[in-house]
């Protein structure tokens, strides 16, 4: 063979595994990963950013995702090449740039700046809000930038299906559930901890068998602190003042310690104030009138609070959780009286104390997240003490002591075991038992003439038993079944009178609910529950032990009361981020009402006491409605109607009501803003008790500077509002009671947020690989 032709068959051979090894080069997959970063605050990782690949050969060759929650993000299955990389999200400015992919590729880290435009905040909440599986939805808190100006109850006001008055409201509903991580602690405790401590807020339609044994079920509020290595924490001062010369003053101090497996948290709060009450009474019998004028005075003297919570992480699904928390409050005060009718002057001291302490130990079965067993163990007691002195204008002096003790202890066992990817068991037991010492001394004058003195203990025991039953169909629609028993046992002994009492009630009952998405990404669903339940009146109706209110009433308790049974069905339809629909209706059998009547020793004198009453029908409606009418505006509404039909022995009566609550805020800046509460309370009554309608304007404004380290705030509480009659009833006689004082009050609160440990300049920023690709040699 000739050398040419040699030659032209060894090009030939290289032509070819050139091109061979260049065509398996472009269909070659690797994965491209990197983390996101906040520039403007000390290093905080922005989750849900949106990350795109685009390919500078092709355009519309194109990959995206988004950075979870630790704002970590990874793309897979991306062909090597030269791509135009862009990182964004709302609220900030955004990233560009360009990149070769070879090998697979860990990224250097993007450094995201705040936007200098207005935020949308409809826009902002939309963004950073994620449906669960279960039909609640998960607000993430960290990288969010109306978290970073905002007080922890300012950044609650924004989020849809929240309402924040006298009280909170989820979902239009009260009595809500607020947990931190896994420990339920109190609205108050919330709005001390400061955003920068907390990763994310979930919602609940109904809180989970851990957290309520049996019975309705409230919504969740659950709030989740994040774990980053390092100390976090807040510094605070607060303060009102009433045009009463009412005023309080509280300092606050968190810090949340997190070393690898071992985290640490401390809440600490302490007040002290002053304040007063003024309450005009004004009551028509049949043939006269009488009117009283009545003013409190309250020095509260301490009332601190300490919470300290440790938890230790074996392994990511194993740890154990120790809280231990203490308290303590002293007050003196006054009552002061004065009108037509010969009442007394008040006079008080009272103090109390309480320490608890709870073991919590979770044991992971499964490498799952979901299955595992739970023990918590819990004790707490709580003293309290009070002295009063009665200065009746007809009889001289009084003196009376009362001291009460409360103690619980409570332990409890969940087990969850998920079966495959769909399917998982719960089932539980709790036992409860509260017990209560109260002692009431010197009522054998004729100042306090309605009680005697007692030395008596009450006790309540409850055994509460779970099995619960999750399915996710088709790896979309949630449906939960729960099956509950109680075994309930209340005890009371006055060792004085030699009264004993002692009711025992057993009961089984369920529930169904369901959730249907539409829509995940448009937040567009549909929750269903069925409940079948009863409920045990509250147990100090049950002892019989008379309570003093004034001279003219006071309230005593119904040994003779049976449970409630309670019939629910609910809806909660979700159309948009924007709208929310929710509609409820219970039918109550045999349930408990207050009644009053007179004194069958002193026809001007009336007392309250519970009974079982009938029936009762409730349909309640509730929107939930935020919208940006202007970019820099936003409005966040919720009107709640309800309608209620009793039935009595007595009589039968409908009584309609409605309550309407506004936020609003206008974003100056992304670092200042002013806001808007509007809340209206329509006109309800019951069966003896009647209130007028209540309006209520309060407006205010908010500031961050250095950094978002500092936040201030300064509100001005009521500053449009009426006064709320409420109007009491009894046979020929009708009492109007109303209060004096002004109830406008300018509150402000300012805070330190501070961070250790955690640095910029400690972020992973591995290179991308530029190294050549070895070409073939013979």
């Amino acid at each position: 063979m000739r050398i040419p032709n040699l030659i032209n068959l060894f090009v030939f051979a290289l032509m070819s595994y050139s091109l061979d090894v260049s065509a398996q080069t472009d269909t070659v997959k690797v994965f491209v990963g990197g983390e996101v970063f906040d520039g403007d605050a000390n290093g905080e990782r922005v989750a849900w950013a949106t990350v795109r690949l685009r390919s500078a050969a092709d355009s519309t060759q194109t990959y995206s995702t988004a950075t979870d929650q630790n704002g970590v993000f990874r793309l897979e299955d991306i062909i090597k090449g030269k791509y135009n990389m862009e990182v964004s999200c709302v609220g900030y400015e955004t990233e560009s740039r360009t990149v070769m992919v070879g090998n697979d590729t860990i990224l250097p880290s993007f450094v995201l700046k705040e936007s200098a435009h207005m935020l949308n905040e409809v826009l902002v909440n939309a963004k950073y809000t994620k449906m669960n599986h279960k039909g609640g939805y998960v607000v993430q808190v960290k990288g969010n930038p109306l978290a970073k100006v905002s007080s922890t109850e300012n950044f609650l006001s924004t989020i849809r299906g929240i309402s924040i008055s006298d009280d909170i409201r989820v979902f239009g509903k009260q009595g809500v559930i607020i947990a931190l991580n896994d420990r339920v602690i109190s609205y108050k405790q919330l709005k001390e901890i400061p955003t920068s401590m907390i990763e994310r807020i979930e919602l609940e339609q109904q809180a989970p068998s851990e957290y309520v044994s049996g019975g309705v079920k409230p919504p969740l509020l659950r709030v989740v602190l994040r774990n980053e290595p390092g100390l976090l924490g807040s510094v605070g001062l607060s303060s009102w003042y009433c045009m009463d010369e009412s005023w309080a003053l509280t300092e606050t101090a968190n810090a949340l310690l997190s070393l690898g497996k071992f985290s640490l948290l401390n809440n600490f709060s302490n007040t002290n104030g002053f304040w007063r009450d003024g309450i005009k009474q004004d009551v028509f019998y049949a043939d006269h009138e009488t009117h009283q004028k009545a003013e409190s005075r309250q020095k509260l003297k301490r009332s601190l609070q300490n919470d300290l919570n440790m938890r230790y992480s074996f392994t990511p699904y194993d740890h154990i959780d120790v809280n231990a928390s203490y308290s303590t409050h002293k007050e003196s005060g006054k009552l002061l009286n004065t009108g037509d009718v010969a009442l007394f002057n008040e006079h008080g001291h009272d103090s109390n104390y309480g320490n608890g302490v709870s073991v919590k130990m979770v044991k992971g079965l499964k490498k799952d997240g979901v299955s595992k067993v739970s023990v918590k163990g819990s004790y707490s007691e709580s003293h309290f003490k009070e002295d009063r002195k009665y200065e009746a204008f007809s009889s001289g002096v009084q003196l009376m002591d009362i001291d009460n003790g409360r103690y619980n202890a409570d332990i409890s066992t969940i087990l969850t075991y998920a079966i495959g990817r769909s399917h998982s068991l719960k089932a539980g037991v709790n036992y409860n038992r509260i017990s209560e010492l109260n002692s009431y001394k010197n009522l054998g004058g004729n100042t306090v003439k309605f009680m005697d003195d007692t030395d008596n203990r009450l006790s309540v025991a409850q055994t509460h038993g779970m099995v619960e039953y999750e399915n996710t169909i088709a790896g979309k629609y949630y449906l939960k079944a729960e099956m509950n028993f109680d075994h309930y046992k209340l005890g009371y002994d006055d060792h004085l009178a030699g009264a004993r009492i002692a009711n025992v009630s057993n009961g089984l009952y369920g529930s169904v609910s369901g959730y249907i998405p539409f829509n995940q990404e448009k937040q567009r669903y549909l929750n269903m529950s069925a409940i079948y339940t009863f409920s045990y009146p509250n147990y100090g109706y049950y002892s019989p032990v008379v309570v003093y209110q004034n001279d003219k009433l006071y309230n005593k308790g119904n040994p003779d009361l049976d449970v409630e049974k309670l019939y629910i069905f609910e809806l909660a339809y979700s159309a948009n981020p924007h709208l929310s629909i929710n509609y409820g209706f219970s039918h109550r059998t045999n349930f408990v009402s207050v009644f009053m009547h007179q004194d069958s020793t002193d026809p001007t004198v009336y007392y309250t006491c519970p009974e079982n009453a009938g029936h009762e029908n409730v349909h309640s409606l509730v929107l939930s409605y935020r919208v940006n009418p202007f970019r820099i505006w936003t409005v966040n509404a919720m009107l709640v109607g309800e309608y209620k039909n009793t039935h009595t022995p007595n009589e039968r009566f409908n009584a309609a009501t409605a309550f309407l609550s506004v936020h609003s805020y206008a974003r100056l800046t992304n670092n200042t803003g002013l806001k808007l509460r509007f809340d209206y309370k329509a006109p309800s009554k019951s069966v003896n008790v009647k209130k007028s309608g209540n309006y209520v304007l309060s407006l205010g404004a908010y500031a961050s500077f250095c950094k978002n380290h500092l936040n201030m705030d300064l509100t001005g509480y009521r500053a449009l509002c009426n006064k709320v009659v409420t109007t009491t009833s009894g046979d020929g006689w009708r009492m109007e009671r109303r209060n004096r004082y002004s109830e406008f009050r300018i509150a402000y609160n300012l805070s330190w947020n501070f961070n250790f440990g955690k640095k910029i300049n400690g972020r992973r920023v591995e290179s991308v690989s530029t190294s050549a690709k070895e070409r073939p040699t013979l």
